[in-house]
């Protein structure tokens, strides 16, 4: 499944979305009019594995897990969506180490579920119109999710609430953001093996 073209064609569709979840439905409908899967599932949830959307490709275990992070900065848009003009009024998601937290989870957590099965992928997207994700910080310290690379073994180690936060990468990662429609977003797609 080619991730990145259907985040590109959705973003030439639909340049924004009032919120996560009708990021992770849209994105659903999206790869559901292009992708031939058995059973597609949002909020799966199993024993140990939780993940926003499970793709089974006719198979009896799921083989496709992607996380969604949706962050935005305060803002109120008008854009037309399917024929209608729609008011669009973006929350201010401030916590950013939270999303950072999030997104290094969402990592952790596909790592676990692609290790079950050598067949298993999973994908991490991040969209947002919040630069602050995708440069560096004013102190010159990594956004921990900006431009660079990931190596594997390395250890992202980062504080949040006053607690020393540690996820070991099992793959090496090279992280890029990417324009999303025309309205200033950008995303950052990372395929978990």
């Amino acid at each position: 499944m080619d991730l990145k073209k259907i985040l590109d064609d959705l973003g030439c569709e639909r340049n924004i979305f009032h919120n996560e979840a009708d990021f992770q439905l849209t994105l659903l409908r999206k790869i559901i009019s292009q992708y031939d899967a058995n059973r597609l599932c949002l909020e799966y949830g199993k024993k140990d594995v939780h993940l926003d959307i499970v793709i089974n490709n006719k198979k009896e275990e799921p083989n496709i897990g992607i996380e969604l992070k949706y962050a935005t900065i305060a803002k109120q848009i008008e854009e037309e969506v399917c024929g209608q003009n729609e008011v669009f009024r973006l929350k201010d998601h401030k916590g950013h180490t939270y999303k950072r937290y999030g997104f290094w989870i969402d990592v952790r957590r596909l790592q676990d579920f692609v290790n079950i099965h050598s067949d298993r992928v999973g994908f991490v997207v991040f969209l947002s119109n919040d630069s602050t994700y995708w440069s560096r910080s004013g102190q010159g310290t990594s956004s921990l999710i900006d431009n660079r690379e990931i190596n594997e073994g390395e250890v992202i180690s980062f504080s949040y609430n006053k607690k020393q936060y540690n996820i070991k990468c099992n793959n090496s990662y090279k992280l890029k953001w990417r324009d999303y429609g025309i309205l200033g977003f950008k995303y950052l797609l990372l395929k978990v093996l």
